[in-house]
């Protein structure tokens, strides 16, 4: 999974929605990838995360990973 911060700056600074997007269409060339991606910070939902085997994040909020859920990471 590959996960987006949310946007913090003006346009075409970090622009991480794009990145994880274009990361994800890259990865789907690979005959053994299976990428999917997420926009805009953690899930509200963590379920969308049970199928999970790994999460790259893209992002650069302060603190990110202390506001992830532990149990769900871990």
């Amino acid at each position: 999974m590959l996960m987006a911060g949310k946007p913090f700056h003006p346009p075409q600074m970090h622009e991480f929605n794009a990145s994880v997007q274009l990361m994800a269409k890259r990865l789907q060339d690979i005959p053994e990838a299976r990428a999917s991606y997420l926009t805009n910070g953690w899930p509200v939902d963590d379920s969308i995360l049970d199928e999970t085997d790994a999460i790259i994040f893209s992002w650069m909020e302060a603190g990110v990973l202390e506001s992830c859920k532990t149990d769900v990471i871990a």
